[in-house]
């Protein structure tokens, strides 16, 4: 039996076939500009891609950037050396190119990456999946998480990716464990492991909710009940279906009508959540890959008038339900800094002046606190001051406030696997926030650091602010 990758180096072309067991064959090397050929056999569209799932971010023009049909075949010239694993982005099942300089053979030595010192982000970045994917097969999933902690303290790069990293950790979790998922810490960098594990969950019972809102339900239990783990869950469910949607009704996407009758249909299966705040996360899980999708296809510069610093709600305001609205309003304020080009005083600009008009600004707490969120996320080991210093637009001291309370949020979403709280209690002391806004930061911290691992944490995320006043009614033992 062939054990470890097939060597075809030395040929100009080689076929891949995605066949009903898997990719034939499933791991390669090959020489540096050498054209891969994609095909199937199994009878269904598939779309090869790099990972991470589902942005494709390590090697992005390794993308076919939308299904192939069954008779079809798509080609991709490698131009990079390196070790570059692959997906399918419909069914999920996965791959290894590893690329190596003309006139070289295949060997362990370039399947092995040992210091992420590669000179290029995508080669960095794969040696960072591999360090945990390869902790997941030696030491388990606890294992695993661990190395995502030693990851995360090694390579500052890592951190604000923490969470998609999680999510592919996810996919992988399941197609090693399947539904019998061993106990560990899986709360690390905004518990993106439990969107990953459902989307493979999911995908293999052809997008059926009722069983993963049991398996959420169960893992509520297990991790705790006062936890943000069953509601992550829930997420993670409005994430799967979102993807079955994608991969299963292309048709849906060549016109923004259709791309709201897309949006639509996910977003309605979040009505079997058992409660408000679970509908919410289950939408927000669905919107947050809609939006996601978009990008990767570049649609926001096609349906401009869905998608615009305008009109940034205008998905929004066709929807019925609080709970759909809610959610609808927190990921497409995020979708802002895409179309912005990542600029979050333009991003915030365009959120406040559409709030203003829509409903009255009822959402204009929530859009401030999402785009100040997803900007500190993205820019975790960013200075206290210039993380304060993204609010400053936002004149206004009580939406100042929540600008603030945005980005404590953030940090704390990718803050290091362990310590979360630690990187927000640095920014609630900041000498320039008045004694409101720190109250307030000081607040939204504990709260926080509660609602994600109980009452356990209650005690040290007091402890970290404890020289605040205006935390007494949540920092009194309970």
């Amino acid at each position: 039996m062939h054990r470890g990758p097939l060597d075809l180096t030395g040929k100009s072309t080689v076929t891949i076939t995605l066949t009903k067991n898997g990719f034939v064959p499933s791991e390669i090397y090959i020489s540096r500009n050498t054209t891969v050929v994609f095909r199937t056999t199994a009878g269904n569209s598939f779309w090869p891609a790099s990972d991470l799932h589902p942005f494709h971010t390590i090697y992005s023009a390794f993308d076919s950037k939308g299904p192939v049909g069954a008779t079809s075949a798509w080609s991709f010239t490698f131009d990079k050396d390196g070790h570059w694993s692959f997906h399918d982005h419909i069914g999920l099942d996965i791959g290894v190119i590893i690329v190596v300089p003309p006139g070289a053979k295949g060997e362990a030595i370039y399947d092995v990456l040992g210091v992420c010192d590669e000179p290029e982000q995508s080669g960095r970045a794969a040696c960072y999946r591999q360090h945990i994917l390869l902790a997941l097969d030696k030491k388990g999933l606890s294992g695993a998480m661990d190395e995502v902690a030693s990851v995360y303290e090694k390579y500052p790069e890592f951190r604000p990716e923490c969470h998609s990293f999680l999510h592919d950790l996810g996919l992988m979790a399941y197609k090693k464990y399947g539904d019998h998922l061993p106990a560990a810490n899986t709360m690390y960098c905004g518990q993106g492991f439990y969107h990953g594990y459902l989307e493979s969950f999911l995908m293999e019972r052809h997008g059926d909710i009722q069983p993963a809102l049991a398996f959420c339900t169960a893992e509520a239990k297990r991790v705790g009940e006062k936890t943000v783990a069953g509601l992550q869950c829930m997420h993670g469910i409005g994430h799967s279906v979102m993807e079955y949607l994608l991969t299963t009704r292309p048709d849906l996407s060549n016109n923004s009508r259709n791309l709201q009758t897309l949006l639509n249909m996910g977003v309605a299966e979040c009505a079997a959540m058992p409660s408000p705040e679970g509908k919410f996360r289950c939408a927000d899980g669905a919107f947050d890959v809609f939006k996601a999708w978009v990008n990767v296809q570049n649609l926001q510069t096609v349906y401009t008038d869905v998608f615009s610093l305008d009109h940034p709600f205008a998905l929004c305001a066709p929807l019925q339900e609080t709970w759909q609205k809610d959610a609808c309003v927190w990921e497409m304020a995020k979708e802002t800094l895409v179309i912005a080009n990542h600029n979050t005083d333009t991003s915030l600009q365009s959120v406040m002046s559409a709030a203003r008009t829509w409903l009255d600004g009822t959402y204009m707490f929530s859009a401030i606190t999402s785009v100040a969120f997803v900007s500190a996320a993205n820019n975790v080991d960013m200075s206290n001051k210039k993380l304060i210093g993204l609010c400053a637009s936002v004149v206004d001291t009580t939406l100042h406030s929540y600008c603030i309370a945005g980005l404590l949020r953030g940090v704390v979403f990718n803050g290091a696997p362990g310590t979360e709280g630690a990187r927000g209690a640095e920014l609630c002391h900041v000498r320039t926030l008045t004694s409101g806004e720190k109250t307030l930061c000081a607040n939204t911290l504990v709260t926080t650091l509660i609602n994600n691992y109980g009452e356990v944490a209650r005690a040290a995320a007091c402890a970290l602010v404890a020289d605040i006043p205006g935390t007494d009614k949540l920092c009194t033992p309970q």
